[in-house]
């Protein structure tokens, strides 16, 4: 028996399992009946010993809950047919923009139904409407093993990530490449599993962003695959639906770490994210092309080439480049592009050669604009830039005759469509590349709609680029 002073207990009592048998439970505090084995719940997040317990109580726990994390510990701590028993505080709903600290009831949920846990009882206790959140008391049994397992990449498995990342896609992601993406902290990969092998992953990166004139944290999908023998299962319980459904749930919305989800799907992850109400398109990336010039067009333009030695000496003009581009951005969406980012994304890149340059008067010594290049297979690519907009067809000019001495014959720029205009300068070509611009719209969240032509987005903001 129990003894206790929180009448919360009382629902723990009566649906607790009969004695004897292991159960796990965070609260020290509990006196529970000596025919119990009990185990503290801390101790068992280092040990996976126990296989067989008959109960797992969590009682209004101290430590925030990652539901992800939760479900893949008690499924392979319980015994078939146990009981999660859960007292704690849950939200009911999100409409502001901040990560909370609480799990959205209704995403715990869809979550426990993936781990195959059938609730059996859902009991609110306390209720705080103002706040959207309230107290539950929650009871799951264990079913049967679920044939598609969810789970965050763990550090021992990225090597099996990589090798399906190379049946997927058909070349190699190298281990110091994989590293580099996934550097930032707040990074994460959702994973699917077929018993021991991995059948499906979904990464995202953390990107800052001006979102209509305020700095705000999205994240941006990448690196989506599902093992070719399980592509054609788009069912709701399929590994694609399963991993990207918690991948969302986890990570975009008011409430949640990160504003909204943004990417770059193909045409056919494109029109399949909308039938299962992923994602809706805002926009799409275009090309254009210029033949380079022979002459140089201005004497007064000179190039100072940014390294990684002279940057920290040249970051309060690349900053200041910065805030001038932000300024005619203000009614956009645009990814934070100070000296800072542009060290990070691409003088640290540790296996593309990009080139990046300031240009400035060579009279006033004023700074007009960066440019960032990458040249391949004789062809010039601007990959990003940072300047005022209205600058842009005098800094094209610049481009196309840098493409020359660089020994390419043209120059490419991959731009957002609706900044295109800008781009359309004397002599354009418009490619055949279109490129859909993916907002999430699976939660509570910026409306899609407002996002709809809103990005300003280059190839540089794309994560295989």
């Amino acid at each position: 028996m129990i003894k206790h002073n929180d009448p919360s207990m009382d629902l723990l009592l009566a649906e607790l399992p009969a004695a004897p048998g292991i159960v796990v439970s965070n609260d020290s505090s509990l006196n529970f009946d000596a025919t119990y084995q009990v185990l503290d719940f801390s101790m068992r997040q280092q040990s996976d010993s126990v296989t067989d317990a008959i109960a797992i109580v969590l009682h209004k726990p101290s430590f925030s809950i990652d539901p992800l994390q939760i479900f893949s510990q008690v499924l392979e701590t319980l015994a078939p047919n146990g009981v999660l028993l859960i007292v704690d505080t849950f939200a009911t709903g999100f409409s502001t923009v901040g990560k909370s600290k609480l799990n959205l009831l209704s995403d715990f949920l869809a979550l426990a139904n993936r781990f195959n846990f059938k609730l059996e009882r859902e009991q609110t206790l306390t209720t705080d409407e103002p706040n959207q959140q309230a107290e539950f008391f929650l009871k799951f049994t264990k079913g049967t093993y679920p044939k598609w397992r969810l789970s965050y990449l763990d550090k021992t498995d990225i090597k099996r990530m990589l090798g399906l990342f190379e049946n997927t896609f058909h070349h190699v992601m190298s281990l110091e490449f994989q590293q580099w993406k996934y550097a930032d902290p707040e990074s994460l990969t959702i994973c699917v599993w077929e018993e021991d092998k991995l059948i499906g992953s979904l990464g995202g990166m953390p990107r800052k962003v001006l979102f209509f004139g305020q700095v705000q944290t999205v994240i941006q999908i990448g690196d989506v695959m599902v093992d070719v023998s399980k592509r054609g299962i788009l069912t709701k319980t399929g590994p694609f639906f399963r991993m990207t459904a918690t991948f969302l749930e986890r990570c975009a919305g008011f409430g949640k770490p990160f504003l909204c989800i943004f990417g770059f799907p193909n045409e056919r992850h494109m029109r399949l994210s909308e039938h299962l109400n992923f994602y809706k398109e805002v926009g799409r990336i275009l090309e254009f092309s210029w033949p380079a010039l022979l002459k140089a067009p201005s004497f007064f333009t000179s190039l100072i080439e940014v390294n990684t030695n002279n940057i920290n000496d040249l970051s309060l003009k690349i900053d200041q480049l910065w805030l001038t581009m932000a300024a005619d951005l203000q009614n956009n969406v645009v990814g934070i592009r100070d000296s800072q980012y542009v060290l990070n994304r691409y003088l640290k890149h540790p296996e593309k050669e990009y080139r990046v340059f300031l240009m400035q008067h060579k009279l006033t010594r004023k700074v007009t604009g960066l440019i960032v290049l990458h040249v391949q297979d004789g062809r010039c690519n601007l990959i990003d830039l940072v300047a005022p907009l209205a600058t842009i067809p005098a800094l094209l000019v610049q481009v196309r005759y840098l493409s020359n001495t660089l020994h390419c014959e043209r120059l490419f720029v991959q731009i957002s469509n609706t900044f295109a205009e800008y781009f359309k300068t004397e002599a354009y070509q418009q490619e055949a590349i279109s490129i859909p611009i993916a907002k999430d719209t699976w939660g509570a969240g910026p409306d899609y709609k407002d996002l709809v032509d809103a990005w300003w987005l280059m190839s540089g903001d794309m994560d295989f680029r």
